[in-house]
């Protein structure tokens, strides 16, 4: 069964959020109203002062035209002298909104989304009910796309950069941090990924690792906090060993590496303080799958075989 059918290229274009633009049916209302007042306007003024013209009078005075006279001469500068500025003003929106375009488009959001495909799955609950069953069928489609040609790497991630699918936000304590007050919560925003996420997303790694094969479910558990939350709360120390909890968790989590900040929302604005935990330690129902090929994919280029039942598509509702 083709798999390429349902994958969505994760081009440049999720960087400028085009998914968010659109026609504002009030904004276009207002838009066409002004137009109509300002042809009417435009056109009545000139028609209402020629009705007014005396022609035995012009004839006489030898004018060029029924708008001649001191008043049609004034106004007739006026109107030049406005519509020129109207005319510049327009010009210098364009140009401002065109440099603002190429720098959303220029903005580096801390990966890299060339060649990257991007597909969310869903396993229903009555198939996969427990952990111990969700872990192994998204371990097993992993593998089995990183043996498909032109894949170069697979990861899971819960939620996608640059989208508003899949948002976690959860308080965290950080461990020797003393709140300005009792009310200061801090609040992060939570990614749970697979080990090999960081690399199919070319985030770089800036102190100690990514995740691995050790990171699972019975072992210790880990963290990767990104730049913005290391130099916050360890900002002359070194990160790696240090520990934080999650919100409602007697936990301690150990960060085990820190990486550079990859914006989640905006590629404008700066990201939040993000943490990233290993799948196999939280695990979730619907995650997405990224993929990055060595050539820009096709429309049919990845598939599954239909003798594997153990990593078919219809396993999961997308």
């Amino acid at each position: 069964m083709a798999l390429g059918s349902r994958l969505l290229f994760f081009r440049c274009w999720v960087r400028t959020r085009l998914n968010e633009v659109g026609i504002d049916g009030r904004v276009m209302a207002f838009t066409s109203f002004i137009a109509l007042l300002t042809g009417v306007f435009f056109g009545l003024a000139p028609a209402l002062r020629a009705s007014r013209v005396d022609l035995n009078k012009v004839l006489n005075e030898g004018g060029r035209s029924g708008a001649s006279g001191r008043g049609g001469h004034h106004t007739r500068k006026l109107l030049v002298v406005f519509e020129i500025a109207v005319s510049l003003l327009l010009l210098i929106g364009a140009g401002l909104l065109t440099r603002s375009y190429r720098r959303i488009c220029n903005a580096y959001p801390g990966f890299n989304p060339h060649n990257v495909l991007s597909l969310r799955l869903s396993l229903p609950l009555v198939k996969y009910p427990k952990p111990e069953s969700i872990t192994p069928f998204f371990r097993r489609v992993v593998e089995r796309l990183n043996q498909v040609p032109d894949v170069e790497s697979v990861a899971t991630t819960y939620s996608l950069p640059m989208s508003t699918v899949a948002l976690a936000w959860e308080p965290i304590a950080i461990e020797g941090y003393v709140p300005m007050s009792a009310q200061e919560l801090i609040i992060s925003n939570v990614r749970i990924v697979s080990p090999d996420y960081f690399r199919t997303m070319r985030i770089p790694l800036l102190r100690g690792r990514y995740f691995d094969e050790h990171d699972t479910k019975g072992a210790t558990e880990t963290v990767i906090v990104d730049e913005t939350l290391a130099e916050r709360f360890w900002p002359n120390e070194d990160p790696i060993g240090k520990r934080l909890q999650r919100g409602g968790s007697d936990t301690w989590r150990t960060v085990v590496g820190v990486i550079s900040d990859a914006k989640q929302y905006s590629s404008e604005k700066e990201p939040p303080i993000a943490v990233y935990f290993p799948f196999e330690q939280y695990v979730a129902r619907n995650m997405f799958l990224v993929i990055r090929t060595t050539r820009v994919p096709g429309g049919n280029d990845l598939s599954y075989h239909e003798g594997d039942s153990s990593t078919r598509p219809r396993d999961a509702c997308v």
